[in-house]
């Protein structure tokens, strides 16, 4: 019975947790829209979540290596997500300062913790390891489930009731992150913050590094830019919950298949293939006139999404010193999630503004050509499988 409830385990975990994510994150810019906040004062509160965002990923990657737990950091913080989460849907205020620093908790929050859950995995026992991909697509699946029921709930009970809904997920999956065993144990007592100079000097960390801030201000141009597009062409709540679920539904076969594709094609071919869907993903978005083409494109995640992830979690681990396998994956995301994220609405808002939607989209679809040629500097996955 034992062995069944730890086999069971991870996978529900990752529906639970990643279906409170859906509750916490889907409804953010609706909400920002709904206190009636302008697209630049949007785009100014959604990048404040990346700098502290990058604060945050680089410090827990690196307690977490020093003293070889995920576990208990994981789950305090979690709960502490939750609590924020609750405080800013409960609100209706508008003060700009104080929506800034409630949505820069939860959304830094929640991008460390999806990461660092992500993380956990990998650096289980090998078995667990070479299931990441299923084991992921359940997280999926509690998104794709989870990210209508917002939109239903808004329309007819208010921001106010998601806030205690977050809360009951909250708490449910906590009771099964306490049973789920920590990280494999090795020796990283003596690490110190310096040692994390290992990963900067190694050539292709740093370019993988570029790679994935170039494709994830990608993501975070669908996550705000077109999502903003959707608002502006009419979209409804539950276009807009629609759009993630059918994203979160789309992407679960090839994360099924991850480790079969894995086993049989090297990481490099698999990053270059999601780059060139990525690229016509965003110009495809450009081109679409009515709320419902957006959804269609949306069908690209399939390939995108699945593709790029698990190139990411593989490649940045088999280049990385044991000693800095938590380190490596959180630096990384620090860097590649913050950056872009802060730059994205950012400059997204500003370009908007003066160009509109469709050529702002043309211009981050462009920008993505950059992260398809610094694969071919790459010298370590031309034959890599895992």
């Amino acid at each position: 019975m034992r062995k069944l409830v730890n086999t069971i385990l991870p996978y529900s975990i990752y529906f639970f947790v990643f279906g409170s994510f859906a509750f916490i994150y889907t409804q953010i810019i609706p909400f920002l829209t709904y206190l009636g906040f302008t697209i630049f004062e949007r785009g100014l509160i959604l990048s404040s979540v990346s700098l502290l965002t990058l604060f945050i990923q680089v410090i827990y990657g690196f307690f977490s290596d020093k003293y070889n737990t995920i576990k208990p950091i994981f789950n305090l913080s979690y709960l502490i997500l939750g609590i924020l989460s609750f405080i800013l849907y409960q609100s209706t205020s508008s003060n700009f300062y104080f929506v800034l620093l409630l949505v820069s908790l939860v959304g830094s929050l929640f991008r460390t913790l999806a990461g660092f859950l992500e993380t956990w995995t990998l650096l289980s026992d090998e078995k667990i390891k070479l299931k990441f991909g299923a084991i992921r697509a359940f997280g999926s699946i509690g998104w794709a489930l989870t990210a209508p029921l917002t939109s239903i709930v808004v329309n007819i009970y208010g921001y106010s009731m998601l806030s205690y809904l977050i809360i009951a997920m909250v708490v449910s999956s906590l009771f099964l992150t306490i049973m789920q065993k920590d990280v494999e144990d090795i020796e990283t007592a003596e690490l110190k913050f310096k040692d994390i100079k290992e990963l900067i000097k190694t050539p292709d960390y740093v370019i993988l590094i570029l790679i994935f801030t170039v494709i994830n201000i990608g993501f975070n141009t669908d996550n705000f830019t077109v999502i903003d597009k959707m608002i502006d062409l009419g979209a409804t709540n539950n276009e807009i919950a629609l759009k993630w679920s059918i994203q979160a539904i789309i992407e679960m076969p090839v994360l099924f298949l991850s480790t079969w594709i894995l086993l049989r094609f090297n990481m490099l071919s698999v990053l270059r293939i999601s780059v060139i869907f990525f690229i016509a993903r965003i110009g495809f978005n450009g081109l679409a006139t009515t709320p419902v083409q957006i959804l269609y494109v949306s069908l690209f995640q399939g390939i995108t999404f699945p593709l790029s992830f698990i190139a990411q979690k593989f490649m940045i681990e088999k280049i990385t010193p044991l000693k800095l396998r938590s380190s490596a994956q959180m630096l990384g995301l620090a860097i590649f999630g913050a950056f872009p994220a802060f730059f994205t609405p950012l400059v997204s808002g500003i370009l908007v503004e003066y160009v509109g939607y469709n050529t702002t989209l043309y211009l981050f679809s462009i920008t993505l050509i950059v992260s398809l040629l610094l694969t071919f500097k790459l010298t370590q996955f031309h034959k890599t499988k895992i």
